[in-house]
């Protein structure tokens, strides 16, 4: 298995992102200029409904997190990231779509996200 149950711990920093590890991977670590596979479930924390996905059956977001332009949550969400782990990331708007939201996935201005993840693996 390329993944350890994680225990319920969330860490919290100063901008106000909640990483919850549900399982810790045991492949290499996230590198931001490295291409991520991921599979993730993007939600809206007020509905708990999800706005987004790439986890259903073979969909794989493929992406470089220094020259991608997704929104900066989903980039921290990645760090201290193994191949393998899966994890649930509470973004405040501030690091999601802000005050402008993202209406074409049905996400208002200042909603706060949920982003639930799991790394696939790295390209050398």
């Amino acid at each position: 298995s390329i993944a350890a149950p994680a225990p319920a711990m969330e860490q919290r920093d100063s901008s106000g992102l909640i990483i919850i590890d549900v399982a810790y991977g045991k492949g290499e670590l996230s590198a931001p200029n490295r291409r991520h596979y991921v599979r993730f479930i993007l939600s809206r924390a007020s509905m708990e409904e999800y706005v987004y996905t790439e986890y259903a059956g073979t969909k794989v977001f493929a992406f470089i997190p220094d020259s991608t332009n997704v929104f900066p949550g989903f980039k921290y969400a990645l760090k201290g990231m193994r191949v393998g782990g899966r994890r649930r990331a509470i973004i405040p708007p501030e690091l999601a779509y802000g005050t402008r939201g993202r209406h074409s996935y049905g996400i208002g201005p200042n909603e706060t996200l949920i982003l639930d993840l799991e790394l696939l693996k790295l390209d050398p």
